[in-house]
């Protein structure tokens, strides 16, 4: 019966009968009570979503005891359900020591390391993941979370494939084994980040398309896709992605092209849908974005990719409040989409919020370690702000990533002589390079700006790029050597920038004007590497729809530059104002210079004419004008000579060659034209302050007779006194009220959370300490809150609704709040975990190369005739002997224990300290040697002498030092965002208590100024004394309490 039973319940759920195979799978086990077929029924709930029942069918029977498949199952029950501590519970949180290479352990790895990933533990889920695929290099899973969430750098990622040994697969046909091994390194690396290796990426992509016949794999050709992306080849991967959603329709089957559409749309992995949302936007197909989003809301609500589609839309029509509304929707849904982050970021970037589009991209950089993108568009919005130090940091980061090149630090001028020494076949990414330029070219480290951009282009030519997308590089390229009075260089790279615009038509004047969308591309190069926004930092200021305008007014600087050419650069500048209409947007630059140009000419020919006149008079009364015109041409060459920021020093003067006052202002408005062309969007450099204390402090309007604001303010100054504290405003924030009840459990919960943010921020601190061995003047300068002084943050504060929206209820933003210090906490504990263990076996390392010979290595100190290694029973033992006591060795070593070799002691070594020896002995009787020679303060040194062992101490010695520099930098980089991040963190803590304990003791509606009072510790006490005096009467009847302050009152205290 049960043979019976086991084969109707199959066949149910062959054919999807998923009811009746549970039913008869209920029988099945009520007439065998086997394990297996408990387990085959759990496993139907799983397939099923039921994953209380499973879990239930697996407790109920005690199999997660028994069965470690069943341990496996129940583990992922709990992942589905979201209870990731019930998970490592069964899982433990700890890899196998000792990695054996079953199915079994990998599986169990990758469900550790989805555990780990959801609770932020980033860094311990890549662990799990690499050990899953290095255990079982079949479990995709485990890789293809490595790749997707960006938990290594591209480098990374190509050393671990290598590193994987794909000949433990097994085949049935031993015969196939390397054939098998062989395709799946293809298959893996066609997952890797497309700046990894671009010519093994080719090379793979080739090989699987000819040989296996895969070239209309919708994988594969989403990797060809992906690659041309990187070369910002839209359209050529616009037209595959199409070719991917119309694979699964016949459109000419169906009499409705809609529905047709729609059923193209839909049923395609996930990844697809990211990629060609961002090639829609970069190729300006509007109407096929809304088409696509409106599809996908319709049939796939609960997917993140649709409100990711329809961000997408409104950003392309430029509605960025709503862009941001279901960017932000996108996130929640999947939190570890980095398109959904990237693009959320990218909508502060596009209305220039700069704070909060560094607060969002430092978060998608904590969350997509392994990603360069992040760190790329933080330097995009430090540079914006003119923050150069920090852009620099951020963009060398950046390349290092993306490059895996570049790992030691210096100055800038080091740093880029290292970036020009790399390989352009190592890969990277081009507009990283560009970024660095750009950086340079503003310090005016002109030479080092222009061999950046050089290397640029030809990273980009050398990776296949559409150099079109890459005119914007080479307008910086040639404004760098224009600024360098390099002028006839210049020109050819303007020239070329016009030719590669215009298909090839030339500098001259040109009807096929490049439309907007595609001049976006060369004016920003951002959208291209990351789904979208406006924030790239190009050197010449672009605009979206003037870069050939511009292109042909910088052309005509140039000309103007240049002696004898002002008939040229008025044919550039016309056809600039013919481009750019004469507005504001720059034709107004190009108008200006060129009715300048027309004077100059004007003013040229006038004088050759009047030259010629005197020079015939001069002729008739024969008289020698030669020193006259070698004057003239002396003048001329002084006037070439241009200073920095000017249009390549034009000499704008009158027929008497003396400037009057309207041609000198004339000429500083054209450069203030020109300069503000070239650096706009710029501010001003942050300054670094010290942190001394802060009061918050929040009263009730009342205290003041006419309930203003400013008069709060005023009485608060008054009752502090100008000697012990400085008032300002403080901006707080309005949130949900609930009932008393929850206030007052919402309060207590607030206290507790800011003793763990204040403990969280002190420990960061700690590391940062550690990290520096305690030089206070580099703590300093690595501590800034949002990059900015605590002072600065402080004054300008404004509720983050980024990350911490104040239309939830409290209860909700404090359990948001604990979750993120936890998270900061983890993450900098790890990683500083993580580096202290390589600065202890660095140490121990060094040390065994240094110490005395009780310690030190003997690897150069042993000679290999030293040991005896070719006897059955005699061995030699080395002892380090202290110099005291080697008279007492020679006489005794002989009886320490039976059958030692008499008089077989040789002195190796000595040193200060130690002598060593050798002894001979019968191994029966080593460790008694050992042990007696222990009692008398001997120590026995365990030695084997290994052919090379010198060497390889010395290579590890290196690499560990190599280890531990990049593992400080990412600690140092971890430490001084987890402090930044857990000082915001305090900050909004302290909001919140302030806004509950203000309506606790105020009452409702909330009617309160918040106030910041700067002191320090010395003069606090003192402006707590006044305000206490002041306001005392608030505390009403509890005012006799001693620990009960009347006003509400908050320290930040960070020393």
């Amino acid at each position: 019966m049960d043979k019976f039973l086991r084969a109707w319940r199959q066949d149910a759920l062959n054919r999807g009968q998923i009811d009746a195979a549970i039913y008869i799978g209920d029988k099945v086990l009520a007439v065998t009570n086997s394990d297996s077929d408990a387990f085959w029924l759990a496993q139907v709930h799983f397939t099923n979503n039921n994953y209380t029942r499973a879990l239930g069918m697996l407790n109920r029977t005690g199999l997660i005891a028994r069965s470690n498949s069943c341990q496996y199952l129940a583990a992922h029950c709990y992942i589905r359900q979201g209870r990731y501590d019930q998970a490592l519970s069964i899982l433990g949180e700890e890899n196998p020591t000792h990695l054996i290479s079953t199915t079994h352990n990998a599986r169990m790895c990758y469900l550790r390391g989805l555990c780990f990933a959801k609770r932020n533990a980033f860094d311990k889920a890549r662990d799990c993941y690499k050990d899953a695929v290095r255990i079982d290099v079949q479990c995709f899973e485990a890789f293809e979370q490595l790749m997707k969430n960006s938990l290594m750098s591209p480098a990374e990622e190509l050393a671990f494939l290598n590193e994987l040994d794909f000949s433990s697969i097994r085949v049935d046909d031993s015969s196939l084994a390397d054939e098998a091994a062989d395709f799946t390194k293809l298959l893996y690396t066609t997952r890797l980040s497309k700046y990894a290796s671009p010519a093994e990426l080719s090379n793979a992509v080739e090989t699987l398309s000819t040989h296996y016949n895969l070239a209309s794999n919708p994988d594969l050709l989403l990797t060809r896709a992906e690659t041309l992306y990187t070369q910002c080849r839209f359209h050529e991967a616009l037209a595959i992605t199409t070719n991917i959603l119309n694979s699964q329709s016949d459109l000419s089957s169906s009499a409705d092209s809609s529905s047709a559409y729609t059923s193209a749309s839909l049923g395609h992995t996930p990844n697809l849908y990211p990629l060609h949302l961002a090639l829609l936007y970069e190729t300006g197909a509007h109407n096929t974005l809304f088409h696509l989003s409106h599809a996908l809301s319709n049939h796939a609500p609960h997917e993140s990719y649709t409100y990711l589609a329809i961000g997408t839309y409104y950003l392309s029509t430029s509605r960025i409040s709503e862009a941001r509304r279901f960017f932000s929707k996108a996130s929640l849904m999947d939190p570890h989409s980095a398109p959904a982050w990237i693009g959320f970021a990218h909508t502060f970037a596009a209305e220039g919020e700069h704070d909060q589009a560094i607060a969002a991209y430092s978060t998608a950089a904590r969350l997509f370690q392994g990603s360069h993108l992040p760190q790329l568009f933080l330097g995009m919005q430090h540079l914006a702000l003119n923050n150069m130090a920090l852009a620099w940091e951020y963009c060398i980061a950046a390349f290092e990533m993306s490059s895996g090149q570049l790992k030691a630090s210096g100055s800038e001028g080091d740093a880029s002589n290292r970036i020009m020494s790399i390989p352009a076949h190592l890969g990277g990414d081009p507009l990283v390079l560009n970024e660095i330029g750009v950086i340079l070219y503003h310090q005016s480290n002109l030479p080092a700006a222009a061999r950046l951009f050089k290397k640029a282009l030809e990273l980009a030519a050398d990776l296949g790029c559409n150099m079109t997308a890459w005119i914007a590089t080479r307008a910086n390229l040639a404004h760098t050597l224009r600024r360098l009075h390099r002028l006839d260089e210049a020109l050819a790279e303007f020239d070329e920038c016009l030719r590669t615009a215009t298909g090839g038509s030339g500098p001259g004047p040109s009807q096929d004007i490049i439309t907007s969308r595609t001049i976006s591309q060369f004016a920003d190069l951002t959208i291209g590497h990351g789904s979208a926004g406006n924030i790239s930092g190009a050197a010449s200021g672009y605009e979206e729809r003037n870069l050939l305008g511009s292109i042909h007014t910088s052309r005509g600087i140039v000309l103007l530059s240049m002696m004898g050419r002002t008939r040229e650069a008025i044919m550039a500048l016309h056809e600039a104002v013919r481009i750019l209409g004469g507005d504001s947007g720059g034709g107004g630059v190009a108008g200006t210079l060129l009715s300048r140009a027309m004077e100059i000419w004007a003013l040229e020919e006038a004088q050759e004419e009047a030259e010629e006149e005197h020079e015939d008079r001069m002729a008739k009364a024969n008289i020698n004008l030669r020193a006259r015109r070698k004057g003239r041409e002396t003048v001329a060459q002084e006037s070439d000579e241009p200073e920095a920021g000017s249009f390549g020093g034009i000499l704008l003067s009158g027929p008497n060659g003396r400037k009057s006052h309207r041609e000198k202002v004339l000429e500083k408005r054209l450069d203030d034209d020109a300069d503000e062309m070239l650096n706009a969007a710029f501010g001003l450099n942050s300054q670094t302050m010290t942190t001394p204390n802060y009061l918050i402090v929040s009263l009730p309007t009342s205290v003041t007779p006419s309930g203003h604001r400013d008069d709060v303010l005023s009485s608060l100054q008054k009752a502090v006194g100008s000697s012990y504290g400085e008032v300002s405003p403080f901006n707080t924030a309005t949130f949900k009220i609930g009932t008393l009840d929850a206030l007052i459990q919402q309060s207590e919960d607030l206290a507790k959370l800011e003793s763990l943010a204040n403990l969280v921020v002190a420990k960061v601190g700690d590391t940062l300490k550690n990290i520096f061995d305690g030089d206070e003047s580099k703590i300093a300068q690595h501590k800034s809150v949002n990059d900015k002084p605590l002072d600065q943050y402080l004054k300008s504060f404004s509720w983050n609704k980024v990350k911490y929206r104040a239309d939830k209820p409290i209860a909700e933003l404090v359990d948001l709040l604990q979750k993120e210090i936890n998270s900061i906490d983890n993450d900098v504990r790890a990683k500083y975990s993580q580096y202290n263990s390589l600065r202890t076996s660095l140490q121990q390392l060094q040390k065994r190369q240094t110490g005395n010979l009780s310690t030190k290595s003997l690897t150069s100190i042993v000679k290999p005739g030293t040991l005896l290694t070719d006897s059955e029973h005699l061995e030699t033992q080395l002892v380090a002997v202290p110099n005291s006591y080697t008279r007492d060795f020679t006489r005794s070593y002989e009886t320490l224990s039976p059958f030692v070799v008499p008089r077989s002691a040789v002195e190796v070594s000595k040193d200060d300290e130690y002598t060593l020896y050798a002894v001979t002995l019968f191994k029966k009787y080593a460790a008694e040697f050992v042990h007696r020679a222990r009692e008398k303060k001997w120590v026995p040194r365990d030695f084997k002498f290994k052919e090379g062992g010198q060497a390889a101490e010395v290579q590890e010695v290196k690499k560990t030092e190599a280890e531990e520099r990049r593992v400080w930098g990412e600690t140092l980089r971890l430490g001084r965002t987890g402090w930044s991040e857990a000082v915001q963190a305090l900050v909004h803590v302290i909001v919140l208590r302030v806004f509950v304990e203000s309506v606790l003791r105020y009452g409702l509606p909330p009617d309160f100024v918040g106030a910041l009072i700067k002191t320090d510790r010395k003069r606090a006490e003192r402006a707590r004394k006044g305000l206490d005096a002041q306001y005392a009467y608030l505390a009403g009847n509890a005012s006799d309490t001693s620990d009960y302050s009347a006003y509400v009152v908050y320290e930040i205290d960070l020393d």
